[in-house]
């Protein structure tokens, strides 16, 4: 078995984001396992939601992760300027 983490650093754009996908093998062998998402815990006072991104796996071959679309909730829990 693999595992594979990604770090997401959002160094210097202000449009902050709100989803991320991984392409995966078209093999029917091929099997996931232990998905999982860590964050920053936001401090008491924060406006900002922090509601974990759940994991969707797409029939086109890739699995991705995604907060709530801004137009939806604009504190929804994406990936702001500085922050990894």
């Amino acid at each position: 078995w693999w595992s594979y983490e990604y770090a997401l650093y959002n160094m210097n754009s202000d449009r902050s984001a709100g989803g991320f996908h991984v392409p995966l093998p078209t093999d029917p062998q091929f099997e996931i396992r232990n998905i999982d998402f860590h964050d920053i815990s936001y401090h008491s006072g924060e406006s900002y939601s922090g509601t974990d991104w759940v994991p969707a796996t797409v029939v086109s071959g890739s699995i991705s992760w995604a907060t709530t679309p801004y137009a939806q909730n604009q504190n929804a829990n994406a990936l702001r300027w500085g922050t990894l």
